[in-house]
């Protein structure tokens, strides 16, 4: 299947790591077939052949791409991915290709953003969306592969070099020599920078959890089960940082998540005060409702009185603040473009 350059350049060779395990994933692993969008067609990808495509996709270095007529930086691990491009090239519907990716993120796998999309998430002109795939530097580092050729290779040339020694003696060395150097290799910088960030995105999605079901029981929403969190958690997580101020840490995803209680709190629509309908914890976390609630698209506003201000909270009102001053900005400089 040729690559059409969404890295920037023709992507006719170069490898990528796979490890064996993948073959009995539950969503990627192997004989998981698709139903062809066109029959006539003779290609039609498995849902492992599509993730394995994603990721040869990738760009391997942080670079520019061009993105709806505009250039853009994209990092490595990443690449343009339109549902329609997608469909087309791995012979889906478009509705197959964007179910397969929302278990993609809810699996912790990808994670996705739209440049410069508005408010609500929805995009601005031809804008793709940009897919960025979780861990990628983990398992697509050549310097751990470059370290494992040149251990093989030194350990077949100390081989050879004590052929007339004691096999005992030449295999216990060769294996001290071994765990030495495995001991001695560090993990990545990238790939240390993507766990910090995995272990943040996990602190944020148990607060933001428990916190949820603390509100709801007290205004009367659906709370929760604790069994529900393994669920909906790396959803719950995707969305804070989708909207965090940078540098996107603890502090700033729980503010993002604040605000968000605020608006549904002063909101008669959300809390069922006008329809049957009542946001839950599933309406909460799917994207487009996400980003309409901390864009104050749901009614929320004075004719639901707020809170008294507790003076212990002055740090946390400041955050709240300043997360509405810069949603206020960005409608304002999209509404003067």
């Amino acid at each position: 299947m040729p690559a059409i350059g969404h890295n920037g350049a023709p992507l006719g060779d170069g490898w990528i790591a796979r490890h064996r395990s993948v073959r009995e994933h539950w969503l990627v692993g192997h004989g998981i077939y698709v139903k062809p969008a066109d029959p006539s067609r003779k290609r039609c990808l498995s849902q492992g052949e599509a993730w394995e495509d994603l990721l040869m996709e990738c760009r391997y270095a942080d670079g520019f791409v061009e993105n709806g007529g505009r250039k853009m930086r994209i990092e490595r691990g990443s690449v343009v991915g339109a549902v329609s491009w997608l469909a087309h090239r791995w012979n889906w519907t478009p509705q197959t290709v964007r179910t397969f990716l929302d278990k993609l993120e809810g699996d912790g796998m990808i994670m996705r953003h739209v440049p410069g999309a508005s408010e609500n998430n929805k995009h601005i002109g031809k804008v793709s969306t940009i897919i960025s795939v979780c861990n990628y530097d983990k398992y697509q580092n050549p310097d751990f592969e470059d370290q494992q050729l040149k251990q093989q290779t030194n350990n077949k040339s100390a081989a050879n070099e004590q052929q007339t020694s004691n096999n005992i003696y030449k295999e216990e060395q060769g294996n001290k020599g071994t765990k030495e150097q495995e001991e001695k290799t560090p993990l990545p910088p990238a790939g240390e920078a993507r766990e910090a960030r995995a272990a943040v995105n996990r602190k944020a999605a148990h607060a933001a959890f428990s916190k949820w079901q603390e509100f709801s029981r007290s205004i009367g929403l659906r709370v929760p089960r604790d069994s529900t969190y393994e669920v909906f958690g790396k959803k719950l997580a995707a969305r804070l940082f989708e909207h965090a101020a940078d540098p996107r840490g603890l502090d700033e995803m729980m503010a993002v998540f604040d605000l968000a209680l605020v608006n549904i709190g002063s909101s008669k629509f959300l809390r069922g005060m006008t329809t049957n309908f009542r946001a839950d914890l599933k309406f909460l976390c799917q994207r487009e409702s996400f980003a309409k609630i901390i864009n104050g698209d749901y009614g929320n506003g004075a004719h639901i009185d707020a809170p008294a201000d507790d003076p212990d909270d002055s740090e946390h009102d400041r955050q709240l603040e300043l997360i509405r001053q810069q949603r206020e900005q960005e409608r304002a400089d999209h509404d003067r473009n």
